[in-house]
């Protein structure tokens, strides 16, 4: 056929029965003429071996057929290390590449398909299964600081600290959270004087 400027070739995928009913594109160029488009599998296709792959145009609109023979895709690991996080210090949490018998290769060296972390960072998986396919999971965690202060006081009345009086020389520790939803701790060294003036 005859194509025009701005032509787009789309390489299309099947479904694992063949079927073009739901196509998915994996690749496409600009041209008017012959040539090479490279595709890329998703990596969320269910393994089967019975894909095909057809060309389609834009301009002008043509569907091709497809390549006249099964394709047999292998299926990659599949899994979700969850949402990026933040948590408190002194709070750790645990990845799970999942997939038992596939090989781990993490960004911090471990080589388990669990890996238990506690600072902040960015954390990556490659998972390989036994078919020789790997898929990779990015997760960013982020730490927030836990806050602390003291404060220090002499005084011959009774003191008013966090909405309570106190009137007993001694230290005293406020435990609640900050903005960030951290552990916050707010300790208070109470000195109370006779009050007696001895210039």
């Amino acid at each position: 056929g005859q194509f025009n400027l701005g032509n787009v070739f789309i390489a299309q995928l099947s479904d694992d029965a063949g079927s073009f009913a739901a196509p998915v594109n994996i690749g496409s160029i600009v041209s008017t003429d012959r040539d090479t488009i490279n595709g890329t599998i998703p990596s969320y296709l269910t393994g089967g071996s019975a894909y095909r792959i057809r060309i389609v145009s834009t301009d002008s609109a043509i569907v091709g057929n497809d390549n006249g023979s099964d394709i047999t895709i292998l299926p990659a690991p599949q899994f979700n290390l969850g949402n990026d996080t933040t948590l408190c210090s002194a709070q750790s949490i645990t990845l799970d590449a999942q997939n038992p018998g596939s090989t781990y290769v993490w960004s911090n060296g471990q080589n388990t398909s669990t890996i238990n972390v506690s600072s902040s960072g960015t954390y990556t998986v490659t998972v390989t299964n036994a078919s020789g396919c790997d898929s990779l999971q990015i997760l960013h965690l982020t730490l927030l600081s836990s806050t602390g202060s003291s404060l220090t006081v002499v005084t011959d009345q009774p003191y008013l600290w966090n909405g309570q009086y106190f009137d007993v020389s001694g230290v005293y520790v406020f435990n609640t959270t900050n903005a960030a939803g951290c552990d916050s701790s707010a300790m208070l060294v109470l000195t109370i004087t006779d009050g007696v003036d001895c210039t």
